[in-house]
């Protein structure tokens, strides 16, 4: 399912992160984790992410998997924020 994210949204939280707030949001794998937290309710969770970046497997604590799609919607590398674009269960 694609999500209607990133939005003009995504360039506040940029500034934000650049000021020095949510700092978590430069981590594709923490970004994960906390929408699982929000969609699913998943207060634990363990996360893979691929080695492209591009997808961040989470595992549920009832065992339940989704893949999420990542990416940075504005600058690129260690100093772009990450939001989620997309989520698929996986079987």
């Amino acid at each position: 399912m694609d999500l209607p994210w990133p939005g003009p949204e995504a360039a506040e939280l940029q500034r934000a992160v650049d000021g020095g707030s949510q700092p978590w949001l430069l981590d594709p794998s923490e970004v994960a984790l906390a929408y699982a937290s929000a969609a699913h309710g998943w207060d634990t969770a363990q996360v893979v992410a691929s080695s492209d970046g591009g997808t961040v497997d989470v595992t549920g604590p009832g065992g339940e998997r989704h893949t999420l799609t990542v990416s940075q919607p504005g600058r690129t590398g260690p100093t772009g924020i990450w939001t989620v674009t997309g989520h698929e269960p996986t079987p």
